[in-house]
């Protein structure tokens, strides 16, 4: 069944049955829950006139695959906006976005794909992209990112490699934990003064990450258990705690451990 949805204000709930809505031009709110647990829903046209989506809109519609919002003049997406939409795999974001709520997209196992053109995006929230495990990039050159929340890509398992602007100060605990297919992470164009805890534990593929100077503390398990991490350099006035290499075989080596001990050398002559 499809729905066109007439032009009014808002847009209260739905019925469950519906595959595909067209919302009509004219529309500025979705209100909270409005698709929620719309289970066959598949196909959403969004209108320019959108401007605010409420918590929980489209949670749990297990067959939505793709969402565009590149047109709309949404400024946030809400708090579990997207949660569990489980056949998701590509979402566009608008240029007026600025903020990603907590949870937003929350378990869309299937995601893989998300365009951060929104040059005013400054806050990533906490779960935000929680277990997308098929998620394989994150762009964020063209935004002002500031601030990544806790968990924000906790086990995005695929994603490869990341490298954060220059605009970025503050990233959660356990934001990148369990990325198991990262290989590379570049935050050294940063501002972060804080590695927090478990930021990036069982990363297992990291290789090399490089931290900003501006790093003043590394807290408890950082990069415990990078179990292939050779190279990690940070300043050496930074406080650390004692196990923030805990599990890490090949950075603990005797052989890599001589390695930097000697790089440390050449650094200092």
């Amino acid at each position: 069944m499809s729905i066109t949805i007439p032009m009014q204000m808002s847009l209260c709930n739905v019925s469950y049955d519906v595959t595909s809505y067209d919302i009509q031009e004219g529309i500025t709110h979705l209100n909270d829950f409005a698709f929620s647990h719309c289970r066959k829903l598949q196909n959403v046209q969004i209108p320019q006139t959108l401007s605010e989506v409420g918590v929980y809109c489209f949670s749990n519609c297990t067959q939505l695959e793709e969402i565009d919002l590149s047109k709309s003049q949404i400024t946030k997406i809400p708090n579990y906006a997207f949660e569990n939409c489980l056949s998701l795999k590509k979402v566009i974001l608008p240029f007026s976005i600025k903020e990603i709520g907590e949870n937003a997209f929350y378990n869309c196992e299937k995601l893989e794909k998300v365009v951060f053109t929104a040059p005013d995006l400054k806050i990533i929230g906490n779960k935000a992209f929680y277990c997308c495990e098929k998620l394989k990039d994150i762009n964020l050159d063209f935004t002002s990112i500031e601030k990544i929340g806790d968990e924000a890509f906790y086990y995005c398992a695929k994603l490869k490699e990341l490298v954060l602007p220059d605009t970025v100060t503050s990233v959660g605990k356990q934001c990148f934990m369990y990325c198991e297919g990262l290989q590379k992470a570049d935050i050294s164009n940063t501002a972060i003064e804080k590695i927090r805890e478990s930021t990036f534990e069982e990363c297992r593929s990291l290789k090399k990450i490089v931290l900003p100077s501006s790093v003043k503390e590394i807290d408890a398990n950082a990069f415990s258990y990078c179990s292939t991490l050779t190279d990690c350099k940070y300043s050496r006035d930074a406080k650390t705690a004692d196990n923030i290499f805990e599990g890490c075989r090949e950075y603990n080596s005797k052989a890599n451990q001589k390695r930097l001990a000697a790089e440390r050398m050449a650094t200092e002559r």
